[in-house]
C-alpha cells in the first residue's frame, strides 16, 4: 500500500481517482446494508400470538423468523382482514393454512418461497374425456412461481404456449400469468443458465417449477456484451471456457488455460517467465504492422494496456503491463497474470461481427471477456485449496561435450588454413582442457519450488449474496541463482435487490500485487564447454579468470538483477431498476487502475574490475487508469408470438497514463545505486497520454416461436485518436438464425437429432488502435545544452496527419449446431472470412523530410478466411461412471487481398499481395556443395550470381509463410464413482525459425548441437546437411542466415493439461467436519511430441529460459 503515498495526484488523473472514492464508499454502504439482514435460520416452526394484526406484519415476522421469501402478488395483503391468533409452535404450512382461514387469498409454499396467490378453485383431478368447447375457444390463465438455485425466485423467466406461441415473463417475485391457454396446449418455460421444462396444461390452474442450474449446454450462460444470452439463441459466435476448467491448471497465469481451448484462438508465451505476456491472436493476423490483439474485459472493464516510450509516444501493445518501456527479461508482464484461477467464473472469447460489433471499434480483433465469480444464496460456505509442487525444463538439446567440441575447433581451423593460438583459439590454448560444463544444466537443471494456496468465504440469502477471497502464488526461479515471481490477489463481491426485487446493486473489486525478480541469461547455454567457473575462489565474478576475453564474460548479468512491482485494481459498480414490467434501467460504473515501480540496477560488482567501473541504475514508474461508464435501458415484450428485446445504450470511457525514467550513472559506491539523487550523471524523462473514447449503441434482437432468431445491432463510436470531422465511426452487425430441429417435420424425419440449427451474420467494425494524438503535430525539448539565446529549444518529432480515419473490418459468419442422442453427441461447425481494409499504417519517409516515418491510411486489405469445428461425444454418462471425448480445430488462410500501388511503398519488399502477412522473404536452399563445403542456392533469375537484396528488383528470393495455419486440442474427462481425470492435448500446425541454425556458425568459439556437428561436411564428395565447419564467417554463412535452411516444421502436439482427483465421500467428510473434499495431481507441459529440434517450437529460441513444466499435488476443503 505503500506505492500510494508516492501518487502525486494532478487535475486529469483526479478523474480517475474521484470515481475509485465513489465505489468504494458505495461498497461501504452496501456492506453495512447487507450485514443489518439476519441470518437464514432453517427452522419451520413458528409462534403466532397476534389479537387484530396486519396479515403483512405477520407475514413478515415469518418472514424474519424463518428465512422464507415473500412471493406472487403482495397487494392482496393490503386489503386482508386482521389476524387473530393464539399458537405456541406449529409447523410452518400449517400456520399458512391457518393464515388463509376466512381471507380471499391463498398461501402456499413453494421452496424456500411462501407464494401468495388469489383463491380460486384447482382442479385435483384430471380432466374429463369430453370438453366443453365454448371453455375451449376462450381459453383460460393458469398461474404460477418459477423459483431457481437456492430457492430464489427468477425474474424474466420466458413461459410460452407452444401451441399457440403466445407468452409471458415472471414477475420480480418470479410469478407468471399466462392468458388464454387450453387444456393439451404444451408450454415452455425457459431461463437461461437453467435447463428448460416442458409441460402439458392439464385442469391444475397453478403450474410451481423449481428450474435445474445447467452449466453446460444449449441453455448455459452466454456473456456478449451487454447481454446475456444462451447457446440455443445466440447468433454469435462465442466460445465459453469454464472456471471449472481453468481450475485444473497448475498455473499462474489463466492464459495458458486457453491454449488449444477456443477454435480460432491462438494463444501463444513469448517468454518462459511465469509472469511473462502472452500473445492473442483471434482469426488471424489482420493489420499489416499494427497490433492484432483481441480488447480483453475484466468484469465489464475493458483493460487497455499501453506502452509508454521515451519519445512522448503511447502505443497499444499486447504485453500488457509494459512497464515505462523497462520490459526485463520476460519482456513486459501480461494483464491475465494479475487474476488468479480459482476466482474465474467463466472466460468468453467473442470472434465475429454479430458478437464484438456492440463494442464498436475496441472489439474489431475480437474480443476476451473474463468474469469472476459471485456469492450463491444458501448456508455461508467456506473453501480452502493449497498445492505444491515443481516447476522443471522438460527439454534440453544436446551439446557438444569437450572432448567433441575440442575436434569440431581443430577441424574449423584447420578447414580455414589458419594456425591456432592464445587469441584466436584462448579456448583450446589458455582454458582448462579437462573442464566441462553443460551450461543448459547448470542454469536451467533441476527443479524449482510453486506453492499456491487460495481461500473464499462465500453465501447469503435470497436478497444478498457475498463472495470474498484471496490468493498467493509464489514460483521459485528455474535458473540455479536467483528470482522468483509472487503474487497475491483479492476479491470482493457483493450483490443486493430490494425486497421487491425490482432495484439491483451489483459491487466487484479486484485487487492483486505482483513482484518479480529477474536476471538475464540469454545466449549463455552456447558456452564453449571448458569455459572457466563463473565465480572465483572469493565468491565474486570470474572476470579475471576469463582472460584474455575479460571484456566479454557474458555473467555480469547475475549480479544485475531486475525487479518489478505492480499494483492492479479493478473495480465495478452496477445498479439496476425495472421501471415497468417491460422496462429496465440500468448504469454501470467501471474503474481500473494499475501501478507499476521498477528498477534495474548496475552495480560496480557485476562489472569488470579492470576498467575501474562505476554503478549504475534504472528506475522506471508509471500508473494508467481508466475510466468507463455505461447507461443502458432495456424493453422486453412478447409480440406476434415472439420475445422482442431492445436495448439502447452510451458509453464514456477515458484512459490517462503517465510515466517516468530516471536513470543515474557515476555510482562509486553501491550501497547508494538505488538512489537516483546520489548519482554524480542524472538523466530523466517524463511522458504521459490521455485517451477519450465515446459511443452510443442499440441492439434489437427478436425470438419468434422458439426457432427463428434474428438480430440487428448499431454502435456509433467517437474516438480522440482522430482529429475533428474524422473521429466518427458507424459500425453495425445483423445476425439470422433458424432452430430446425423445432420443426414437426425435422422431429419426425430425425428423431435422434435433439437439436439442429443453422445461422449466419454480417459484421462491421473497424478500429483505432495506434498511437495518440498522430493527427497532430508534436515538439520536444532538446537537452539543456542545446539552447539558443539561452532559450530552450525544441525538435519536431511527428509529422502530423489530420485526415486520419478509422480501419474497418467487415466480417462474414455462418455455422452449423447439432445435437444428437440426446446430446451425447454435439457437432459445431462455422466458416468465416474477414477483410480489414483502410489500414492504419506507419508509412516510411525520405529522410530529408526530417522524419521517419507518418501514419496514414492505405487502400491496403488483409483477408482471413478459415473454418472452425467444435465436436464432443457422450458414450457414457450414468450416475457412477461418465466418459465424455471432446476436440475443437480451426484452419485459418491469411492473404494480402489487394494493396494498390504496393510496387511503390516502403512495404514491397516485405509483402505480396496474394500471400500471407506473416511471409518471410528468403533464399531457397538447395543444400551443401559435396566439393567444397558451403551452402548454396537457388538462382531463380539465372545470372550467375545469389542476390538477397529485398529491394532489389532481381533478387533471388522467395517468400514462406509463418503464420498458424491450424491449433486446437483434444480432451477427455473421465469419472468413476469418486475417481476422475481429466486429460487435455494442444496442437498447432506451422513452421517456425530453426533456432539450432540462427546465428550460429559451427566452427567458430561457441557451442553447437550434436546435430549439426554430426551432420556436417568434413570432405571432398561428402553429402551432408550442415556446412563445413569454419571460423571464419563466409558469403555463404550469411546467405545461409536468411535462406529457408533456418525454417523448418514447427508442429506440436502438447500435453496442455492432466489431473488425477479423488472425491471424498460424503460421510467421511462430514466426520471430519468438511461439507466436500477432494485431493488431487495435477500437470501442465507434461510431454512434448514434436519435430522441431529446438527447446520449444512455441518460442522458436536457443539459450533463453524455455517453456517450464509444472507438478503439484494438493487439496480442496470446504466447509
Amino acid at each position: 500500500m505503500f506505492f500510494f503515498a508516492k501518487i502525486e495526484i494532478k487535475p486529469r488523473m483526479w478523474l480517475i481517482v474521484k470515481p475509485l472514492l465513489i465505489m468504494k464508499l458505495s461498497f461501504f454502504l452496501i456492506l453495512v446494508a447487507s450485514l443489518q439482514l439476519s441470518a437464514e435460520t432453517y427452522g419451520q416452526r413458528v409462534r403466532l400470538k397476534y389479537d387484530g394484526a396486519d396479515l403483512a406484519t405477520v407475514l413478515r415476522d415469518i418472514q424474519r423468523a424463518t428465512g422464507f421469501n415473500l412471493a406472487g402478488k403482495y397487494n392482496l395483503v393490503k386489503t386482508a382482514r386482521p389476524v387473530t391468533i393464539s399458537r405456541d409452535s406449529v409447523d410452518l404450512a400449517e400456520a399458512l393454512r391457518l393464515l388463509e382461514v376466512g381471507q380471499d387469498l391463498r398461501l402456499s409454499l413453494m421452496g424456500r418461497s411462501i407464494l401468495i396467490n388469489e383463491r380460486f378453485a384447482i382442479a385435483t383431478a384430471e380432466p374429463p374425456n369430453i370438453v366443453d368447447d365454448t371453455s375451449r375457444r376462450s381459453g383460460f390463465p393458469i398461474t404460477g412461481l418459477i423459483i431457481g438455485e437456492g430457492d430464489v425466485p427468477l425474474s424474466d423467466v420466458t413461459v410460452q404456449n407452444l401451441t399457440t406461441g403466445k407468452g409471458t415473463y415472471t414477475k420480480a417475485s418470479g410469478v407468471f400469468i399466462l392468458q388464454n391457454v387450453n387444456l393439451g396446449d404444451r408450454v415452455r418455460v425457459s431461463y437461461v443458465g437453467y435447463a428448460d421444462q416442458l409441460f402439458t396444461v392439464g385442469s391444475n390452474r397453478e403450474v410451481n417449477l423449481r428450474l435445474k442450474v445447467e452449466t453446460v449446454g444449449l441453455n448455459a450462460v452466454q456473456k456478449e456484451g451487454y447481454q446475456i444470452t444462451s447457446k440455443r439463441y445466440s447468433n454469435a459466435n462465442v466460445t465459453t471456457v469454464k472456471g471449472t476448467v481453468i481450475e485444473r491448471y497448475p498455473v499462474a497465469n489463466i492464459a495458458t488455460a486457453l491454449q488449444g481451448r477456443v477454435p480460432g484462438l491462438t494463444v501463444t508465451p513469448t517468454s518462459g517467465y511465469k509472469s511473462g505476456p502472452f500473445r492473442f491472436v483471434i482469426r488471424g493476423e489482420s493489420t499489416i504492422n499494427g497490433p492484432s490483439d483481441p480488447l480483453i474485459v475484466i468484469d465489464g472493464v475493458p483493460l487497455n494496456p499501453l506502452t509508454i516510450v521515451t519519445d512522448a509516444n503511447v502505443v497499444s501493445e499486447y504485453s500488457g503491463f509494459n512497464q515505462s518501456g523497462i520490459t526485463g527479461p520476460s519482456g513486459g508482464q501480461s494483464p491475465l497474470y494479475s487474476l488468479s484461477p480459482s476466482d474465474i467464473e467463466s472466460i468468453e472469447v467473442l470472434k465475429d461481427g454479430e458478437a464484438t460489433a456492440i463494442w464498436g471499434s475496441r472489439g474489431g480483433k475480437g474480443v476476451i471477456m473474463v468474469t469472476t465469480k459471485r456469492g450463491k444464496p444458501g448456508k455461508t460456505r467456506f473453501d480452502i485449496t493449497a498445492s505444491s509442487g515443481v516447476n522443471f525444463v522438460p527439454r534440453n538439446y544436446p551439446m557438444l561435450d569437450t572432448k567433441t567440441y575440442f575436434e569440431m575447433r581443430r577441424e574449423a581451423f584447420a578447414n580455414d588454413g589458419i594456425a591456432p593460438d592464445e587469441s584466436n583459439a584462448y579456448d583450446l590454448k589458455l582454458w582448462d582442457s579437462t573442464r566441462y560444463t553443460d551450461w543448459q544444466r547448470y542454469f536451467w537443471n533441476g527443479t524449482s519450488n510453486l506453492t499456491q494456496a487460495d481461500v473464499s468465504v462465500s453465501g447469503g440469502d435470497k436478497l444478498t449474496t457475498f463472495r470474498v477471497s484471496g490468493s498467493f502464488v509464489n514460483f521459485q526461479a528455474l535458473n540455479t541463482l536467483a528470482g522468483s515471481d509472487q503474487k497475491i490477489t483479492n476479491q470482493i463481491a457483493i450483490e443486493h435487490k430490494s425486497l421487491n426485487r425490482k432495484l439491483s446493486l451489483s459491487f466487484v473489486n479486484y485487487f492483486s500485487f505482483m513482484k518479480s525478480d529477474m536476471i538475464s541469461m540469454v545466449g549463455s547455454v552456447v558456452l564453449p564447454p571448458n569455459a572457466p567457473e563463473v565465480f572465483d575462489e572469493e565468491n565474486r565474478l570470474n572476470y579475471k579468470g576469463w582472460y584474455p576475453i575479460s571484456d566479454r564474460y557474458p555473467f555480469g548479468s547475475i549480479w544485475q538483477p531486475y525487479t518489478a512491482k505492480t499494483t492492479y485494481i479493478n473495480s465495478q459498480l452496477s445498479a439496476s431498476y425495472k421501471i415497468l414490467q417491460p422496462l429496465l434501467f440500468k448504469i454501470d460504473f467501471g474503474y481500473s487502475q494499475n501501478f507499476q515501480n521498477q528498477i534495474m540496477i548496475f552495480p560496480i560488482a557485476s562489472k569488470n574490475p579492470l576498467d575501474n567501473p562505476t554503478g549504475s541504475s534504472i528506475i522506471g514508474q508509471a500508473n494508467s487508469g481508466r475510466i468507463i461508464i455505461e447507461p443502458q435501458l432495456e424493453f422486453r415484450k412478447f409480440f406476434l408470438n415472439g420475445d422482442f428485446r431492445a436495448q439502447v445504450g452510451a458509453t464514456y470511457q477515458t484512459v490517462a497514463q503517465n510515466g517516468s525514467n530516471s536513470r543515474g550513472d557515476g555510482f562509486v559506491n553501491d550501497n547508494l545505486i538505488r538512489s537516483i539523487e546520489n548519482a554524480p550523471i542524472q538523466y530523466g524523462s517524463n511522458v504521459g497520454g490521455e485517451y477519450k473514447y465515446a459511443a452510443a449503441f442499440g441492439r434489437i434482437s427478436y425470438i419468434w416461436k422458439s426457432k427463428l432468431t434474428a438480430n440487428l445491432t448499431g454502435r456509433r463510436d467517437g474516438s480522440s485518436r482522430f482529429a475533428a470531422g474524422r473521429n466518427i465511426g458507424n459500425f453495425y452487425s445483423a445476425g439470422l438464425g433458424y432452430i430446425i430441429s423445432e420443426d414437426n417435420y425435422f422431429k419426425r424425419s430425425l428423431p435422434f437429432v435433439n437439436f439442429a440449427k443453422i445461422r449466419g451474420s454480417y459484421g462491421v467494425t473497424g478500429s483505432d488502435r495506434i498511437a495518440d494524438y498522430k493527427y497532430l503535430t508534436r515538439w520536444q525539448s532538446l537537452p539543456s545544452a542545446a539552447t539558443y539565446l539561452s532559450s530552450v529549444t525544441y525538435r519536431s518529432v511527428q509529422h502530423a496527419n489530420p485526415y486520419l480515419e478509422w480501419q474497418t473490418d467487415k466480417m462474414i459468419d455462418f455455422g452449423i449446431q447439432l445435437g444428437i442422442l440426446d446430446d451425447r453427441i454435439g457437432i459445431e461447425a462455422s466458416w468465416y472470412q474477414r477483410r480489414s481494409g483502410n489500414q492504419l499504417l506507419e508509412f516510411a519517409l525520405p529522410s530529408a523530410t526530417g522524419f521517419q516515418s507518418v501514419t496514414a491510411n492505405f487502400p491496403a486489405t488483409v483477408q482471413n478466411r478459415g473454418i472452425e469445428l467444435s465436436v464432443s461425444f457422450n458414450p457414457i454418462r450414468k450416475s457412477n461412471i461418465d466418459l465424455k471425448i471432446y476436440a475443437n480445430a480451426f484452419s485459418n488462410k491469411n492473404i494480402l487481398l489487394k494493396y494498390p500501388g504496393i510496387e511503390e511503398s516502403p512495404y514491397a519488399s516485405i509483402f505480396e499481395v496474394g500471400q500471407p502477412i506473416k511471409i518471410t522473404r528468403v533464399l531457397k536452399l538447395t543444400g551443401v556443395d559435396p566439393q567444397t563445403g558451403n551452402y548454396t542456392f537457388e538462382d531463380r533469375n539465372k545470372d550467375g550470381r545469389i542476390d538477397y537484396n529485398a529491394f532489389s528488383a532481381d533478387n533471388d528470393l522467395i517468400s514462406k509463410d509463418l503464420s498458424i495455419r491450424s491449433d486446437g486440442g483434444v480432451g477427455i474427462d473421465f469419472r468413476y464413482r469418486k475417481f476422475e481425470i481429466s486429460i487435455f492435448f494442444q496442437f498447432r500446425i506451422a513452421d517456425g525459425q530453426n533456432a539450432l541454425y540462427r546465428g550460429l556458425v559451427p566452427g567458430e568459439a561457441a557451442n553447437i548441437p550434436k546435430e549439426v556437428y554430426d551432420s556436417r561436411w568434413q570432405k571432398p564428395g561428402d553429402i551432408a546437411k550442415s556446412a563445413r565447419l569454419r571460423v571464419i564467417q563466409q558469403e555463404s554463412d550469411v546467405a545461409f542466415q536468411i535462406s529457408d535452411g533456418v525454417i523448418t516444421n514447427a508442429n506440436f502436439v502438447r500435453l496442455n493439461n492432466l489431473e488425477f482427483r479423488y472425491n471424498l465421500p460424503e460421510g467421511a467428510s462430514k466426520k471430519l467436519g468438511m461439507t466436500s473434499c477432494n485431493v488431487f495431481i495435477r500437470g501442465n507441459n507434461l510431454l512434448l511430441i514434436t519435430g522441431y529440434k529446438g527447446s520449444d517450437p512455441e518460442l522458436q529460441s536457443f539459450g533463453s529460459l524455455p517453456i517450464m513444466s509444472a507438478l503439484t499435488a494438493g487439496a480442496k476443503l470446504s466447509f
